[in-house]
């Protein structure tokens, strides 16, 4: 049978070509909306993330980013990722139906939806835009008070346009959008970090 793998460089993708692609894609994102988008989660009293898949495991990390301590031993931003309690939200989506997971009657994240004030942040990653639980999470959150930052890439879909702040990456590859989001949370972590110690 010999070896089925191809790789990138037999099909005509090679290094520069992808590390120039991914170069691009960064560029393409509005700097003064990842200014703004710093300055809405810094004065925030909450940030919930959430995503679906590689998004997902983005999401996770901006948490883990702005929660971990400062070198002077404070906390950094209060944070929470929908997806990094496995058993919870799986116990939900499983009894009530995967969107529920996220958003549903009865989930968690609705309860918690109800007593947002103004000071809360959603950080909707979705690299399509289009994934209908991340959808319907940033319209709940929006509906409650929150304020709903988008991070997105292809067309944008429904999570860029029912953003208040949206975070485009303009790419139809879902491993460079994912690692232009993985960036720009790098960044919103590092500006946090900043802010925190002037």
């Amino acid at each position: 049978q010999g070896d089925r793998r191809v790789s990138a460089v037999a099909v005509g993708l090679t290094p520069d070509d992808y590390i120039s692609a991914g170069v691009k894609a960064l560029q393409s994102v509005d700097r003064a909306l990842l200014l703004r988008a710093n300055e809405v989660i810094i004065r925030s009293d909450l940030v919930v993330t959430a995503g679906n898949g590689g998004s997902s495991a983005v999401a996770s990390h901006l948490t883990q980013g702005l929660m971990k301590p400062l070198p002077d031993g404070r906390y950094g931003i209060l944070s929470v990722c929908v997806t990094d309690n496995v058993p919870l939200f799986s116990a939900f989506a499983n009894d009530l139906g995967w969107m529920a997971g996220m958003t549903g009657a009865g989930s968690p994240w609705f309860e918690a939806f109800k007593r947002w004030k103004k000071g809360a942040v959603l950080v909707a990653i979705s690299s399509s835009g289009k994934s209908k639980n991340v959808v319907e999470m940033i319209e709940s959150a929006k509906r409650n008070g929150a304020f709903g930052v988008g991070m997105t890439g292809f067309d944008g879909g429904d999570v860029r346009k029912g953003s208040d702040l949206s975070l485009h990456v303009d790419s139809h590859d879902y491993g460079i959008v994912e690692s232009v989001h993985l960036f720009l949370c790098h960044w919103l972590q590092k500006a946090a970090e900043a802010r925190a110690k002037e």
